[in-house]
């Protein structure tokens, strides 16, 4: 998963050099990718909820990898756009909703702790990934080093078929930790451990909690995405060679890392209703790391900017999963989930484009960037109701 979030920055700048693309239309496959995702949410969370998570898993990552292995016939921008909307379809399909819903369903107690740790294990592969993805690119061409990634997730989709139970625990007689079986029953009130209703889609759909969440998730998206995907062309523009780049969006991955987890143990300690306002600081810290950057251009201001945007985007994605297991419970998670990310899709379609546009129109990402930390600020007061 590491590759599909982190890896197109690393390519961004010889792809579009080589399919002599702008920074607008090297942005589209990042925004097709963000809708097919969308669109496919919905089947995977069906799919997921009446048959369980085992088989979409391994399926969609074996597209995935397929995706990757035909990035080296890539020729012009259509036969792009293809292929990474085949990735990310892949990617969404199997190793997004399927493996929430397997964690929301197993783990109670520590069900914030479980999403952190999957989290980081994205954030590490990110770590791992960037400068190791830059150097094959340098060395051997970024078609190449998107096809040695593909042959590696091919392999790893033989863990799924080994260790991934295709039921939730009880099912094997079991319950999730730290659940007594009365507890399934009977749900503690106004604690963060279990929901006590488990609502329908139809039911969610109707809470204001929803549209909240939905909400900030699409605006702390079309930030996130945007940023993500333009860092590295971003650092590059500064003058910064670009196997330092990725060292350093590297370092702007590190830094999510201990966050996610101290956060992760944290919300297992907070009740469901304060954990929006632990959402809402780390959107926070997003805008005023945009904000430095902005205001005082320069190396230290770069520091300053990754380490706010690496803690700050690292946690709403853990909190965000983990609010609509607390709020909505887990019966209809997977549905609950598809259409939420259908409803933020046209978001994850524009973001990258629009940070593109912006660069092309005016040959500086600062307007961009500036409304980033606007839309930040806003969602971050939006998430406290």
């Amino acid at each position: 998963m590491g590759f599909y979030v982190y890896g197109l920055s690393v390519v961004f700048k010889p792809l579009a050099a080589s399919l002599g693309l702008n920074r607008a239309a090297t942005s589209v496959g990042a925004g097709l990718g963000s809708m097919t995702g969308g669109i496919v949410a919905p089947l995977s969370g069906w799919l997921v909820d009446h048959f369980g998570p085992k088989w979409v898993m391994f399926w969609g990552s074996l597209m995935m990898a397929a995706g990757m292995m035909l990035v080296y016939s890539i020729q012009s921008a259509w036969s792009y756009y293809l292929v990474w909307v085949l990735i990310s379809a892949g990617g969404n399909l199997g190793m997004t909703i399927p493996m929430d819903k397997i964690i929301v369903e197993w783990f109670a107690k520590k069900r914030g702790l479980a999403l952190s740790i999957k989290f980081t294990f994205i954030g590490l592969g990110g770590i791992i990934l960037v400068p190791v993805i830059t150097l094959l690119s340098l060395n051997y061409g970024w078609q190449a080093a998107c096809v040695l990634w593909g042959v590696f997730l091919a392999a790893a989709c033989l863990l799924v078929v080994l260790f991934i139970r295709q039921k939730g625990p009880q099912y094997y007689g079991l319950v999730p930790d730290g659940v007594e079986s009365r507890a399934l029953v009977h749900p503690t009130k106004g604690t963060s451990i279990r929901p006590e209703f488990h609502f329908t889609l139809k039911q969610a759909m109707g809470t204001a909690a929803f549209w909240i969440i939905l909400i900030v998730t699409a605006g702390q998206a079309l930030v996130g995405q945007s940023i993500t995907v333009h860092t590295i062309p971003f650092l590059t523009d500064l003058g910064i060679d670009p196997v330092t780049a990725g060292v350093l969006m590297s370092m702007m991955i590190f830094f999510s890392i201990p966050t996610r987890v101290i956060f992760g143990v944290l919300s297992d300690r907070l009740k469901r209703e304060q954990l929006r306002y632990l959402l809402g600081a780390s959107i926070g810290v997003i805008s005023v790391g945009i904000t430095a950057l902005l205001i005082a251009p320069g190396m230290i201001s770069v520091y300053i900017f990754l380490l706010c945007f690496g803690i700050g985007s690292g946690i709403p994605v853990t909190l965000s999963v983990l609010m609509r297991g607390q709020y909505f419970g887990v019966k209809s998670f997977g549905k609950i989930s598809g259409v939420h990310a259908l409803m933020t899709a046209p978001v994850g379609l524009i973001a990258p484009i629009y940070a593109g546009w912006i660069f092309d129109s005016t040959g500086s990402y600062t307007f961009a960037f500036s409304s980033f930390a606007i839309l930040a600020a806003a969602c971050a007061v939006l998430i406290c109701f």
